[in-house]
């Protein structure tokens, strides 16, 4: 795949270093050598260390880091039904498979999503207001000839995403936040007098990885969940995968003629 968050092992430690100043990267160990760093211990009259030089590999390494990773995503996943999603996401990542993700609490979220969706701009107010202006409605059907007008009218539209306020507390907008692909298909049409009712289905496609560019941003490079994220995929000493999560949902939509 040529996604550029789809790459994985393709940057040797001078490069890491170098280029995108990823030196300080986990909070217990260096991530390169394998040193262990000390514990600090609570004392009367303040903390102390007890020194060890202590290796650890690579396995030992990458075990410590996703644990690591996993309290990291606290920060952005401390409430509601889809909190714990993204601790099953870094631990698919983590199995190291490449293999799809999917979770019926994604697909219930974003079943959610498009039909909380009220704005102008989304795609199902553009399927709706396609299916009414090009119905046959004398003889009740979509004509196949127009077709192509429903395709062009959602291409117009804002796909969903997971940007809200809220998404950014309740694990959303790190498990998904932007889609990579969408898969929209009417599945039914049933057109009655002046009214109809329609399935949609959607299915919505994402890649749980980042690109250079994602590192690149100082916000990004400031938190160290994204450079632990970063080195343990695109290290090739640890060369974790990333990997598609697919979300599908089917809404039910109502219009009448105007």
């Amino acid at each position: 795949m040529n996604a550029k968050d789809m790459h994985h092992g393709d940057y040797d430690e001078q490069t890491l270093k170098e280029q995108f100043d990823l030196r300080d990267v986990s909070a217990k160990l260096n991530a390169y050598t394998g040193l262990k760093f000390p514990e600090v211990y609570p004392g009367y009259y303040g903390g102390y260390s007890r020194q060890t030089e202590e290796y650890l590999s690579l396995a030992e390494r990458s075990e410590i880091m996703f644990d690591e990773f996993r309290d990291l995503a606290k920060m952005f996943s401390w409430h509601g039904a889809y909190k714990n999603v993204i601790n099953e996401m870094i631990t698919h990542m983590q199995k190291n498979t490449g293999e799809p993700f999917s979770s019926p609490l994604l697909d219930q979220a974003l079943k959610e999503q498009i039909e909380g969706d009220d704005s102008e701009n989304s795609s199902l107010q553009h399927i709706k207001d396609a299916l009414i202006k090009n119905i046959e409605w004398s003889e009740g059907i979509y004509p196949e000839a127009k077709e192509e007008l429903l395709t062009s009218e959602v291409g117009r539209s804002i796909l969903p995403r997971f940007d809200d306020f809220k998404d950014y507390t309740n694990g959303l907008v790190i498990c998904v936040h932007d889609i990579w692909s969408a898969q929209i298909t009417l599945q039914s049409l049933q057109v009655s007098g002046n009214q109809f009712t329609a399935t949609v289905h959607y299915r919505v496609q994402d890649h749980f990885g980042l690109d250079d560019a994602d590192i690149s941003n100082w916000a990004y490079r400031q938190a160290r969940i994204f450079r632990l994220w970063f080195v343990l995929q695109r290290w090739e000493q640890f060369d974790f995968k990333p990997f598609i999560t697919e979300m599908n949902a089917t809404v039910t939509i109502k219009g009448t003629r105007i």
